[in-house]
């Protein structure tokens, strides 16, 4: 049973890791946009 637990803590763990990394790298793309002239900006939201 404490092994069992042990390897869902791990994998939910990773999961949770990956997802912070995702997180970083959207909002890293966030910021690139909006240093952006307004008009590069428009033209990529509206695609």
């Amino acid at each position: 049973m404490k092994d069992k637990l042990a390897t869902t803590h791990n994998i939910a763990n990773k999961g949770f890791i990956g997802m912070r990394r995702f997180v970083a790298r959207f909002n890293v793309l966030c910021t690139l946009i909006g240093n952006r002239p307004q008009s590069l900006t428009g033209h990529i939201v509206k695609r």
